[in-house]
């Protein structure tokens, strides 16, 4: 086990423990199977992808980076930025097609198209893993 994983693992179970809920109340309301939060707060997980670390940080009302123990976003982005970034790092124009998408948008507008344009990011990397896992 990598003690980076360690540590977030009890990042995960610390913000878990201050809502009170257990294990399968988190992975209900993250959407993530059970064994899959038992997994990660053991540190077991090796490189939870961002959808995932997502919902985990949505679900306990904490940033990604709060979960990672990093700084993923420059100072004043916001969390929901950074992990567009991580969604489309091999793709860079594809960052810059988001930030000119939603330059003028009121902040409420903006966070509302990140939050979309990020669940699209994932379902189409889901898609795409479940053909590549059909065609072999």
């Amino acid at each position: 086990m990598r003690s980076e994983n360690v540590l977030m693992g009890n990042r995960i179970a610390e913000a878990r423990g201050r809502r009170g809920w257990n294990k399968a109340e988190l992975a209900r309301r993250a959407r993530v199977a059970p064994s899959y939060v038992t997994r990660i707060e053991q540190g077991r997980f090796d490189r939870p992808s961002a959808d995932l670390l997502g919902r985990l940080a949505d679900a306990l009302g904490v940033r990604v980076a709060d979960l990672t123990g990093t700084a993923t976003a420059p100072p004043g982005e916001s969390d929901l930025l950074a992990q567009l970034r991580l969604l489309t790092s091999s793709d860079p124009a594809a960052m810059r097609a988001i930030l000119d998408t939603t330059a003028g948008l009121s902040p409420d507008e903006q966070a509302s198209a990140l939050r979309f344009m990020r669940d699209m990011l994932i379902g189409a990397r889901a898609l795409a893993s479940a053909a590549a896992t059909a065609a072999n």
